[in-house]
């Protein structure tokens, strides 16, 4: 090797020199012939797949969003569900779990909340158990903040009673 990368090197310098080394065609009679496996090219996909998939990346890119309300996304525009689904599933590893904490992080930016109403809305934006489960466990909250704020928010629109605003 270290013989190789020397007359290598000053080949590259124009330094002429010998080798010892069989000819190429002794030596590619002797070596055993490589067999490359054909690379599987990806299927092609259809045009309203291809624009699913673009579309529901255009999505991604602008919002924490889950699996399921992205393809009913791109139902509502008018995708079929299957054109829909293969667009997802053709946008390959998405990260759910991350799009489940960032919409937690988004929802608990935007209100304050209970955890309770956060795992109701996660639930209602269509994602799965694991992924809010994963979404709580990581998010940083001070969940008697939260409330005390929600308090405060309640008290701003009505008046309530010590008893009615535990209730809300």
């Amino acid at each position: 090797l270290a013989a190789v990368t020397l007359a290598l090197g000053l080949a590259a310098c124009g330094v002429p020199t010998e080798t010892t080394e069989a000819p190429a065609e002794e030596t590619a009679a002797s070596a055993p012939a490589k067999t490359e496996a054909p690379k599987a090219e990806a299927p092609k996909l259809s045009s309203e797949v291809e624009n699913a998939k673009r579309s529901a990346e255009g999505y991604l890119d602008l919002m924490p969003i889950s699996q399921k309300a992205l393809i009913d996304q791109l139902v509502f525009e008018g995708y079929s569900k299957a054109d829909a689904a293969a667009g997802v599933k053709a946008l390959g590893k998405v990260d759910w779990v991350a799009e489940a904490k960032q919409s937690a992080e988004a929802y608990n930016d935007l209100m304050p909340q209970s955890r309770k109403a956060l795992i109701d809305q996660l639930e209602f934006e269509g994602f799965l158990p694991g992924e809010i489960d994963f979404a709580m466990a990581n998010i940083v909250v001070d969940w008697n903040d939260e409330a005390a704020e929600s308090a405060a928010s309640y008290l701003d629109f009505s008046s309530f009673s010590e008893g009615g605003l535990r209730d809300q």
